[in-house]
């Protein structure tokens, strides 16, 4: 790109229309930021036109004139001619909220420019492509979360709510598009929402990983698309799970098949041949860098993913932090951001400290430990499975600990090793 984007013409009749109607500065301000005009003189006269807004004087022609003498502000921007000129470019019609969004529109191109030069530059200087990618990314979420078009009148809002609601009043069921795989659970938090980071907190050996495998297969079995970020297990491993779920061959069986029946061999084998057809990408690299882990979520987001699942949340790397809070902190804001800009679920397993009693239930404190895990949830899930003189007694619980948008509560469960899934342990939650 020989030349930077810009629109002066965009920029001048922006502020040109506040100088005919200081009303319309709220409008302007509402799209477009001061730092997203490009020229300096802009800025400056734009920053005048704010500073007597904030003092109470409306900021026409005569009074941004005044100000910008006051300040010894005036020569560097133009003089009295050029800001008089401003008023000269307004169209008979001002639109100013689409020029102030051309104008931010810019600005995040330039800014999305100017990261991919450092980005360039880093890699010229043979910097490690885990950083340089970690901060593109993190650059692209940010210029995601600048678009400031999200504003509008109530009446549209709600007439578009008016319009979800009576669908769903009229839909043949529960509008639950992704589920958890346990109807109980499904009741309670009508599955997994769009934009929604889902935490799921469990201790070691409680079946982190098993649960988020039980979901994943059980959308991808309803045809809808995943994407498994199996950071600890290998896709062996995963496909041999995957297999005991659907036949109760118990998985170490699967791995070591020399002594199975040639029935079970035979169960196996069309097990596989039915998962082999669901919409399900697994990679199973481990140590990845949150900046290539980001990458390559967003990727699989761009074919088509409908909900992601990162096994698990504490073996992502994140170098720029020694300390766990620290990088906890960071890996579950970068997850958080990319459910809420790319509006699909992500679920990630999160291990939990051991308690001081093995049969405490996990609570929020437990997540609270580990970063801001807790605040950037929108829905917080815990497994727990108590133990008597050091056996699991089969009275295991899914714990929803928060929800922003529902109650809190338990789903009776038992997890069953053999065909390493989580069932319903009272007949009736299954009807």
């Amino acid at each position: 790109m020989s030349r930077l984007p810009i629109s002066v013409e965009s920029e001048k009749a922006a502020i040109g229309a506040v100088l005919l109607e200081p009303n319309q500065l709220a409008s302007v301000l509402r799209f477009a930021s001061l730092e997203d005009f490009c020229l300096g003189s802009h800025r400056e006269i734009l920053r005048a036109i704010v500073n007597l807004d904030a003092g109470g004087v409306p900021p026409d022609l005569v009074t941004v004139v005044a100000e910008l003498g006051r300040t010894n502000r005036l020569d560097s921007v133009g003089g009295v001619e050029y800001v008089s000129s401003l008023i000269d470019g307004v169209p008979d019609r001002a639109n100013p909220e689409a020029y102030a969004t051309k104008v931010h529109d810019l600005a995040r191109a330039r800014a999305l420019h100017a990261a991919a030069t450092l980005a360039c530059s880093s890699i010229e200087q043979g910097d490690p492509i885990d950083e340089v990618l970690g901060g593109l990314q993190q650059r692209e979420l940010e210029l995601i979360r600048a678009n400031n078009r999200g504003p509008r009148a109530i009446k549209d809002a709600a007439l578009d709510f008016l319009n979800q609601f009576y669908a769903a009043c009229d839909a043949n069921g529960p509008d639950i598009k992704l589920t958890t795989s346990l109807a109980d659970l499904d009741s309670k938090t009508g599955g997994l929402q769009p934009g929604a980071l889902v935490i799921v907190g469990v201790r070691t050996g409680g079946g982190k990983s098993t649960f988020l495998q039980q979901m994943a297969f059980a959308q991808a079995k309803e045809g809808r698309s995943v994407y498994i970020a199996s950071l600890e297990m290998t896709e062996k491993l995963v496909l041999a799970r995957g297999a005991s779920m659907l036949t109760g061959i118990p998985t170490n069986a699967i791995l070591n098949p020399r002594y199975l029946t040639a029935h079970k061999k035979q169960q196996i084998t069309e097990a596989v041949a039915q998962i082999q057809t669901w919409p399900v990408v697994i990679d199973d690299r481990g140590g990845l860098h949150i900046g290539q882990l980001l990458a390559n979520c967003r990727a699989e987001i761009n074919r088509g993913a409908e909900c992601v699942y990162v096994d698990y949340l504490q073996m992502i790397g994140c170098r720029e932090y020694t300390k766990p809070y620290d990088k906890v902190t960071a890996i579950s804001g970068a997850l958080r951001d990319l459910a809420k800009t790319s509006n699909v679920p992500v679920v990630a397993a999160c291990q939990l400290s051991r308690p001081g009693n093995e049969n405490d239930r996990p609570t929020l404190f437990d997540f609270k430990e580990s970063g801001a895990i807790e605040n950037d949830a929108s829905l917080a899930l815990a497994v727990y499975r108590p133990k008597d003189n050091g056996v699991y007694t089969g009275e295991d619980e899914i714990l929803v600990l928060k929800q922003r948008n529902g109650t809190t509560g338990l789903v009776s469960v038992n997890f069953r090793g053999q065909s390493m899934k989580f069932e319903p342990r009272y007949p009736e939650q299954s009807d």
